[in-house]
């Protein structure tokens, strides 16, 4: 389905703040998401990919250099008719990137909306492979997933939650399945499969096991059949990083992810 007139209009405003907010680098802003495909609901996030041009010679971006962008142009737009979710990509990264499933720049390249497009200055510089891009994607889904699982944790932990009454283990399995989802995720990423926000996990085992049924058995037999917990949650990270760790191309991806994963979690309640 095409976008809403009313959230190509959004959009549209939204991107033309942005591009004054980006001190004279934004080339593009395109959406992507639920409302660039015209499925959103009432309370959908605004999803938005802004694209920066650097000056030639300028070293590559990190990460950090990108979530910095992202923040500093929030700040600078203020409050939006719509909430939005915003991520900032060089025009460089871009071009490496968006033929690769796993990242914003292939959702941009795929199903994107131009809603912003301004003039670019110079050609943009390739200096990763699609291979090397493809193992950088699958390495940022299993530390996102490792964090939603060490959050998870700590919420299970939390002694206030257990105070005001609320239910630790109901709130941290939400935590759960989002770091067992992601697990996932980097495992289809890895064979350029695609996934859906909105995919139960059971659908996408289901796709896993097309290319590695060993796993996705494993994975199957880690869950059980009961609701996810910060245990199980933690353990699925834990098996999709020591089948990554057989792949002798991903371990140089993975440094930082095995930093993470020996840091002991303790739980207080037992599953």
């Amino acid at each position: 389905m095409p976008p809403s007139s009313a959230d190509i209009k959004a959009a549209t405003n939204i991107a033309e703040r942005i591009a004054q907010a980006g001190v004279g680098r934004v080339r593009r802003v395109i959406m992507v998401g639920s409302r660039a495909l015209g499925t959103a609901s009432l309370g959908s996030d605004l999803d938005l990919v802004v694209l920066v041009e650097l000056p030639a010679g300028t070293a590559p971006w990190s990460p950090a250099d990108n979530q910095a962008e992202r923040s500093r142009i929030l700040q600078q737009i203020g409050p939006t008719a719509l909430r939005i979710d915003l991520w900032v990509r060089t025009t460089d990264r871009y071009e490496e990137a968006k033929r690769v499933v796993g990242g914003p720049e292939f959702l941009a390249e795929s199903e994107g909306v131009v809603v912003y497009s301004g003039v670019a200055n110079r050609p943009p510089v390739v200096r990763f492979s699609a291979d090397q891009v493809r193992r950088q994607n699958v390495a940022t889904w299993i530390e996102h997933a490792l964090l939603a699982a060490d959050r998870a944790a700590k919420l299970e932990n939390s002694c206030e939650m257990r105070r005001e009454g609320h239910n630790p283990q109901h709130v941290s399995g939400a935590l759960a399945n989002v770091a067992i989802q992601r697990a996932i995720t980097a495992l289809l990423v890895f064979h350029q499969m695609s996934s859906q926000k909105r995919d139960s996990i059971e659908s996408m085992l289901t796709r896993l096991s097309r290319p590695e049924p060993h796993v996705a058995a494993q994975l199957r037999g880690v869950l059980g059949n009961g609701p996810p917990t910060a245990k199980t949650g933690r353990a699925v990270v834990l098996a999709v990083v020591h089948r990554f760790l057989a792949d002798d191309g991903m371990t140089p991806y993975l440094n930082r992810v095995l930093r993470d994963v020996s840091k002991p979690v303790v739980l207080l309640r037992p599953d």
